[in-house]
């Protein structure tokens, strides 16, 4: 790494001229305003369903004045802190109406995405005397408009707002320690510590960042305070973390006994059992297929992946290959490249629809990389030390995602997507941009049209992944179809199911037992003891809304007799099993 002489933190942020931050802010909101205007059954299509996780237990935490829950019965931690307590305030700020809710969280969201790229803007494209001009203004609007972005502030879930406090996190680090070794300060180092238990309550997986952040920070200044000065740093920032950490995981300890979360409980023994030891075929072909979900999910960031990867590859501290001579040729073939991404839009970063030709866009990857190793650059383009700690963070965060835990979720992979890929490749990006004009603008189009058709996408399907556009509009009917297929087993019916946010939301208040764990203490404990079979005969669960894919699943945890009851399907309108408790052996 080599950290510039004239550090970011020395540097005096200065925004282009007012047409320029006129155009950016355009770019900023008209993709996020189409999204918000759209409503919220448009908006319900887009997020996943663990958000309806959130809406659901603040739902029931306001109504009941209790620990989140997802039934009002079972307490739970499977959540991150941070957002489930925005999403708490929303709700009680907005009303019990669903709809309204659905709405805030997404501006809520899309203002967090925004904010980010602000940021981005501000400290990493508009910091020098290139970003401040026409090319400056250039590389903020593509920033702006990459749907890559973007999709992360439609999710629903927590990665908006951690995504946007790694940011803050990294920014900070470079501020601290990225030029001059900087002087000790015990209160400096503590806020700094703060601001990382913050962006851990937002989501766990910040305190691997947290690590690093000490470790780096405290190699910065070794040399000039000394081992023992560097220790002092790094307990004053474990000190100003545990702070803010210490409320929510003396909280679980005295609920749960534990600071373990729920989802991640639940999860993992799943898994285990899924995928046996870590050194089968199955295990191994899952880990590398998590990998490659990293890479792709990666390098979409930039809204076209050869776009991302050549920006990569610039940011990059080789000189040997690069050559003016070969410059031309390899900004004229990014363009053929990326145009070619383009036309391959059966995915995008929440959906791949088609394996195939995600293959086909990582391979087109490989050589706008190379011609990115090629690309002259100016000399004040180069790798600084806060991008090792970006990517250093990163690196720990997919090894433990889809080596350790063996799963991967696209809002994983969002925070490093920012701090990581964009923060690194976004720096590059206006010395690349200035004086070609013809190259620009090809970016332009081509980011412009990529926007406008997965905007239009999204609104028109929705997201594979996502809720049910007719929930709102379905969700009573459901209710009333399970409350009087209950009242028809005289009350004697107790509905289970495994991915049961999006189902306990719609059918609110009607209460269904989260069967597989995530939000739901009691269960994760039992799927983590092979005993869930037993549990659910103890809590009284007489059938479960589910699939059976996911019967297959949770049978490997501990056999239960799930039978397909046709009548109760019939009834409830989804696929229903009856689980037969007098027919099991004892002990079952």
């Amino acid at each position: 790494m080599c950290p510039d002489a004239d550090p970011l933190a020395g540097r005096r942020a200065r925004a282009p001229g007012a047409i320029g931050l006129a155009v950016f802010v355009a770019a900023l909101l008209a993709p996020r305003v189409a999204l918000q205007w759209a409503g919220p059954d448009a908006q319900l299509s887009l997020m996943m369903d663990d958000a309806s996780y959130y809406f659901e237990a603040a739902r029931r935490a306001l109504a009941g004045g209790t620990w989140p829950s997802a039934d009002g019965v079972h307490p739970t931690n499977g959540f991150h802190p941070l957002y489930l307590l925005v999403v708490t305030a929303v709700q009680a700020a907005v009303g019990e109406g669903p709809r309204a809710l659905v709405s805030a969280m997404m501006a809520f969201n899309l203002a967090c995405n925004s904010l980010a790229v602000v940021l981005l803007a501000r400290f990493v494209v508009f910091r020098d005397e290139d970003g401040r001009g026409a090319a400056g203004v250039a590389a903020a609007v593509l920033l702006a408009l990459s749907p890559g972005w973007l999709v992360h502030g439609t999710i629903g879930v927590e990665n908006s707002l951690s995504s946007l406090l790694v940011l803050a996190a990294v920014l900070q680090w470079d501020r601290r320690y990225g030029g001059v070794p900087p002087a000790a300060s015990w209160g400096r180092a503590a806020r700094d510590g703060a601001l990382l238990g913050l962006a851990a309550l937002g989501r766990s997986d910040a305190l691997l960042l947290a690590g690093v952040y000490a470790l780096a920070g405290a190699w910065r200044m070794r040399p000039a305070l000394g081992p023992a000065g560097a220790l002092r740093e790094v307990v004053a920032l474990g000190a100003g973390a545990a702070a803010v950490l210490a409320p929510w995981w003396i909280a679980n300890l005295a609920m749960f006994g534990t600071i373990a979360q729920d989802s991640g409980v639940a999860l993992a023994a799943r898994f285990a059992r899924d995928y046996g030891p870590h050194t089968s075929a199955v295990s191994l072909r899952a880990e590398a297929t998590g990998v490659a979900f990293w890479l792709y999910r990666f390098l979409w960031a930039g809204g076209l992946v050869p776009l991302t990867a050549w920006l990569l590859a610039v940011a990059m501290p080789f000189e040997r290959l690069r050559s003016a001579s070969r410059t031309g040729r390899s900004l004229v073939a990014v363009v053929v490249l990326a145009a070619a991404s383009l036309l391959l839009r059966a995915n995008d970063p929440t959906d791949v629809r088609d394996i195939g030709q995600a293959a086909l866009e990582l391979a087109l990857a490989v050589p706008a990389f190379g011609f990115g190793l090629v690309c002259a650059r100016p000399v004040r383009v180069r790798m600084r030390a806060v991008h090792g700690v970006a990517f250093a963070a990163a690196a720990l965060t997919v090894a433990a995602y889809a080596i350790g835990f063996r799963g991967f979720q696209v809002w994983y992979a969002s925070g490093f997507s920012l701090a990581a890929v964009l923060f690194a490749a976004w720096g590059a990006l206006p010395a690349m941009l200035r004086g070609r004009r013809a190259f620009t603008a090809a970016l332009l189009a081509l980011l412009c049209v990529q926007s406008a058709l997965v905007v239009r996408g999204w609104l028109e399907r929705g997201g594979r992944e996502g809720m049910d556009r007719a929930l709102f509009a379905n969700g009573e009917a459901l209710r009333g179809r399970l409350e009087a297929f209950a009242a028809s087993r005289g009350g004697a019916v107790k509905i289970g199911s495994f991915d049961s946010g999006e189902f306990a939301f719609r059918v609110h208040p009607f209460p269904i037992v989260n069967a597989d764990g995530v939000m739901n203490h009691a269960a994760a404990v039992a799927i983590r003891d092979g005993s869930l079979a037993r549990w659910m005969r103890a809590e009284g669960v007489t059938h479960l809304v589910t699939s059976p894919l996911r019967i297959a699943q949770y049978r490997r945890v501990e056999n239960f007799p799930a039978v397909y009851d046709s009548a109760a399907s019939a009834a409830i309108g989804m696929e229903t099993y009856l689980l037969d408790w007098a027919g099991a052996p004892a002990g079952r």
